[in-house]
């Protein structure tokens, strides 16, 4: 039996890190996205009680003496209505560098923003980081779970330098205008050579290493590719595999963003 890490889709929170801001030499309050000093915030903040800014890596209150600051509305923005950040005071925000010359410090802010602004799942609503479990350690999925898991980065990873004849062509598929420079053929005949890639590697793999019979993959009962009616943009993909240790087809299913 085998296992792997636990990095099946789950829900994304929206929870942007560390996004890195300066103060503006301007009026010495304002903070601006660094890279792109033309914006106060990257994205609208979705609740003002999840932000939090560092300087220097340290948590600041928003009612410090001296870096203290205030969530106000953006007058520069209309759509979407943005928010700035502004300390309560002029701030120059600087220490003491190595060589007695002052440097700047980062300014950095977290805070959960609106789906479609998300960098974390891209807009998707979804993401497959590595999961923790309560002990803290990560945690590792086998059987039925680990089949799905392995089928999707099958379909998935677009670039493998060791391996480049079990890549999948799918990821380059995102952002192209779906039924002109893609089709749902395109899409399908990706799938289904990525899953039929992996039952090839498990039958090799059989010959020198036992595996799990819900691990193996048996057969491809189908896939399909369907653009979204709610929105165009994007295509739904659905599989349907079966493996040795149950009657029962799995599904698997993902979504790209086309044009």
């Amino acid at each position: 039996m085998s296992y792997d890490f636990n990095t099946r889709p789950t829900p994304c929170d929206h929870y942007q890190l560390i996004e890195r801001y300066v103060v503006s030499a301007t009026d010495l309050r304002t903070l601006l996205f660094q890279a792109n000093p033309s914006q106060r915030m990257r994205a609208p903040i979705n609740g003002q009680q999840t932000v939090k800014l560092y300087i220097g890596g340290v948590l600041v209150s928003p009612s410090h003496p001296v870096y203290g600051y205030q969530i106000l509305p953006d007058e520069l923005t209309v759509k979407p209505k943005l928010s700035k950040i502004v300390f309560n005071n002029p701030v120059r925000v600087t220490q003491p560098g190595s060589t007695g010359v002052p440097t700047g410090l980062m300014v950095e802010v977290s805070y959960i923003t609106q789906q479609s602004y998300c960098i974390r799942c891209s807009g998707l609503g979804k993401v497959t980081d590595v999961q923790k479990s309560n002990m803290g350690s990560f945690q590792h999925i086998n059987g039925v779970a680990l089949l799905a898991q392995r089928c999707l980065k099958f379909m998935l990873t677009s670039v493998c330098p060791f391996y480049p004849q079990f890549t999948s062509q799918i990821k380059s598929y995102i952002g192209q205008k779906f039924g002109l420079g893609i089709t749902a053929g395109d899409i399908t005949n990706q799938t289904t050579t990525a899953l039929q890639n992996l039952k090839n590697i498990q039958a090799a793999q059989q010959t020198v290493q036992p595996l799990d019979p819900s691990e193996i993959l048996k057969d491809i009962v189908s896939v399909t590719a369907i653009q979204s009616p709610q929105d165009p943009t994007v295509v739904n993909v659905n599989a349907q595999v079966t493996n040795y240790g149950s009657t029962q087809a799995q599904p698997l299913n993902f979504s790209i963003r086309t044009r």
